[in-house]
Formats: structure tokens, C-alpha cells, sequence
């Protein structure tokens, strides 16, 4: 299976991805070749293989849990660059659309 430059560019499209024409042939590329790779897993025969979830068959350990107070909160704090109230104080990263229009 061959992936074209139509698809490309819808998924650059889709991924929000600006490509030059460079860029593009060279997805095309890998994509087709990410895409014949899995032709071949396909073609492999599992039909004696049991179904699982994991390769690997383990147990879960399970323990008790218990809620407890680690005391370090001060410790950690003390790292911090700002604090408020017991809290890490952070900048803002995301803005309102209100805020923005304002502007």
C-alpha cells in the first residue's frame, strides 16, 4: 500500500503540520513504509496462539490502601521557587477567551 500525496497533505492538514514539498515526499515515504510493516505482521500466523493481555504472566501484587501522611510537606515546599499557603505557586499558562479579547 502506497500512501500519496493527497494523504499526505490531508494529514499534515489534520496534524496541523506546515510541510515543504521536501518534507512531504519524505512522509510519504515513511508512511508507506510504516504501512508495509504491518502488511507483513498480518501475514503472520496466530491462529495457535491464545489470546492474552500481556506477555509476560504475572500476578498483581496487592497491598492495603491505606492513607497515611508522608510529613514532607514543609521539605518539599522548601524546594519550591514560590509558595502561597501551604501550596506551589505556578504562572498561568492558559487564558480565557474573555481575557484574550480584552487585549
Amino acid at each position: 500500500m502506497s500512501v500519496g500525496m493527497d494523504d499526505v497533505e490531508r494529514i499534515s492538514q489534520l496534524a496541523k503540520l506546515r510541510l515543504d514539498a521536501e518534507e512531504k515526499k519524505k512522509m510519504s515515504q515513511d508512511l508507506t513504509e510504516i504501512l508495509e510493516y504491518f502488511a507483513q505482521v498480518e501475514e503472520v500466523d496466530t491462529s495457535s496462539v491464545s489470546p492474552m493481555f500481556h506477555p509476560v504472566d504475572t500476578d498483581n501484587v496487592w497491598r492495603e490502601d491505606a492513607v497515611s501522611d508522608a510529613e514532607m510537606t514543609s521539605e518539599v515546599l522548601r524546594e519550591a521557587p514560590q509558595t502561597s499557603d501551604g501550596f506551589f505557586v505556578v504562572p498561568q499558562t492558559v487564558t480565557g477567551a474573555k481575557e484574550e479579547q480584552d487585549e
